[in-house]
């Protein structure tokens, strides 16, 4: 049946299953009451209409939020997450627990191979048992998955949540497999079967059958309910529990659960515990994506997401900007994004205001282009009068912005004097126009940018420590052009797309890789000016290698493009080299930088020693 998760301050709170009408408030009488100042009396409400399920504002005083947006009413799909206050809230209705699933057999023939003739089980589950032992059970299982999406990023959920199920089932042994894109099948984690243990025949045919066919397998007896030859089946099986993860109705991955020892371990309350969380399983396991397989869904639809704003992240360190950028957007709290001139800080500053919850306008300044003389007049406005040629009453920029988002690009360049008024009218939340005789009250949040290190040179730079302390509540870094070589050629083809006359010119691999070694000093503005002259002295259709040479003053000058110039180095060196930036790449995680090698963690461990590279203390 329908049900709600939900989660307070990323920490799993409760499960609540949902009738046709279902109030939520901080008042008696609803049927899930939250007890926060911030969530009124009647708060919002689900109701069924027509076999929807839709999510209803019922006119609270601060909001209810889908994807950061306040909504009035929402059609709620399986998955779908929607925020009150603190509270978290997501929306379980998984059709293929309500239809049941199939649990079918495994059938083998006499000979060595396999045959998958599946007999279709009478076993089917219809919903969800409502007995305490599921309850608790289910609780338990989702208050893993919830929390796993807190975790750090090097944790690996998919061991975590084999391991909560043998114990929460009572099982010895278990397997996570998942389906790789070729239609192979992948182990991720073996549970219970020894070391250097060749799996059985028959629980591979398990495995290959629910990775094809999206069916589980739910056994009390195998011995009886296998239908198999007895020559065939394994000694040590009796209880088995295999169930599919899947998304978009389409299988990609399995968990394999048994008991060697007795019959009968596996309850219908542990399969319909299976089912019911299935799909918060293959959320946690798969977000970072397919065992050994590329990017996870996360990533890739955070890639669909900024692109269809504009925004290229293709590269780790990228895609890791825009995902802390995900985490604090909600919070009213300053940024000051540091980057090389020409690295996208406005961009950046543009998709924070637009994840926040501000309904006002983002207004940009760049403060190195204020006069001094002009600055009062410009971030807090002035009345008519107040000096020569002023006309008419002019509202500053930190007025304009209210309720918004003011960015203020270049903010190492202020004046001394400045500062201290900017700090005043951030500290008091209010502005005097010049020639004005009263406070004007604003609610605006500051990010701030600048191409200067403000944090360790305040003094040097003559900057004021408490207007920094003000402004940097969260730092962010824009990655130079020079470090997310990933996103260059993405980003070249965006930028011919842009070119009016051009939008159909290619540019073919050679260049591209011609493009990612160069160093970029002037960054995505440099390289947008070098495509622009480019492409309007292109004779075909395709930018090809020869259009970029015939830019020599422009290449020859980088050492990453002349590769015969650098000194030959022994090989240990060179091996040494790659460790360290695989370490320092995955900040000292020595699983997270054995993947990236492609070696095993103990391996990497004795080549650190051997080469001598001290690991930092965590």
């Amino acid at each position: 049946m329908p049900s709600l998760i939900i989660s307070k301050n990323s920490h799993f709170f409760n499960v609540f299953p949902l009738e046709d009408n279902t109030h939520i408030g901080r008042g008696q009488g609803n049927d899930v009451l939250l007890d926060a100042a911030g969530v009124s009396r009647k708060h919002a409400r689900i109701e069924k209409i027509d076999g929807q399920y839709f999510l209803i504002d019922e006119g609270s005083t601060n909001g209810t939020y889908v994807n950061d947006q306040r909504i009035q009413r929402y059609p709620l799909d399986h998955s779908d997450s929607f925020r009150i206050h603190d509270y978290l809230f997501t929306f379980v209705n998984d059709t293929r627990s309500q239809q049941g699933a199939n649990f079918g057999f495994v059938s083998f023939s006499d000979r060595d191979d396999t045959s998958w003739d599946e007999v279709t089980s009478t076993k089917l589950i219809t919903h969800i048992d409502t007995k305490h032992d599921l309850r608790y059970k289910l609780n338990r299982v989702l208050k893993l998955v919830t929390e796993l999406y807190a975790s750090p990023a090097d944790t690996d959920p998919g061991s975590l949540i084999l391991s909560a199920l043998l114990e929460t089932t009572g099982a010895k042994r278990g397997i996570l497999a998942g389906l790789k894109e070729s239609g192979g099948m992948t182990i991720a984690h073996m549970r219970g079967f020894g070391p250097d243990v060749a799996l059985p025949k028959t629980i591979h045919a398990i495995l290959k059958q629910v990775l094809n066919q999206g069916d589980g397998v739910y056994c009390r007896s195998a011995a009886e309910e296998l239908n198999m030859p007895e020559s065939t089946l394994p000694m040590d099986l009796r209880s088995v529990l295999c169930f599919p993860l899947i998304e978009k109705e389409h299988p990609i991955g399995c968990i394999y659960l048994d008991h060697p020892e007795y019959n009968g371990v596996f309850s219908d309350t542990d399969r319909d515990l299976m089912t019911a969380s299935a799909g918060y399983m293959a959320d946690a396991i798969f977000a970072q994506g397919n065992p050994k397989e590329g990017l996870g869904r996360d990533e890739k639809r955070l890639i669909h997401e900024l692109e269809s704003v504009g925004i290229i992240a293709r590269s780790p360190n990228t895609l890791k900007v825009f995902q802390d950028i995900q985490r604090i957007a909600q919070y009213n709290v300053a940024v000051l994004i540091y980057g090389e001139t020409g690295t996208g800080k406005e961009v950046i500053a543009r998709y924070i205001h637009t994840r926040s919850c501000r309904t006002g306008q983002f207004i940009a300044c760049n403060c190195s282009a204020v006069p001094a003389s002009m600055f009062e007049s410009e971030l807090f406005g002035h009345e008519k009068g107040a000096f020569t040629g002023a006309t008419k009453q002019k509202p500053g920029l930190l007025e304009l912005a209210n309720k918004g988002t003011l960015f203020l690009d270049e903010i190492g360049d202020m004046p001394l004097e400045q500062q201290a008024k900017l700090l005043r009218a951030l500290q008091e939340q209010e502005v005097w126009r010049v020639g004005g005789h009263a406070a004007v009250k604003i609610n605006v949040r500051i990010i701030a940018a600048t191409n200067k290190d403000i944090k360790h040179n305040r003094a040097q730079l003559n900057f004021r420590d408490d207007l920094y302390y003000r402004l940097a509540n969260v730092e962010i870094t824009s990655p130079p052009l020079k470090d997310r070589p990933e996103d260059i050629g993405p980003l070249a083809r965006m930028i011919l797309r842009s070119l009016e006359g051009h939008e159909d010119l290619a540019i073919s691999p050679k260049a591209i890789r011609l493009l990612e070694a160069y160093d970029w000093p002037g960054n995505i503005r440099e390289l947008r000016n070098t495509l622009f002259q480019i492409a309007y002295r292109c004779d075909g259709d395709i930018i090809r290698k020869r259009h970029l040479k015939d830019r020599l003053d422009v290449f020859e000058a980088s050492p990453s493009v002349s590769r015969e110039q650098e000194p030959i180095v022994p090989l240990i060196e060179v091996e040494r080299a790659h460790i360290l930036k695989a370490m320092q790449h995955t900040q000292w995680n020595k699983s997270a930088a054995a993947k990236i090698l492609d070696i095993d963690r103990n391996r990497l461990s004795r080549r650190l020693k051997k080469l001598e590279i001290e690991v930092p203390p965590q």
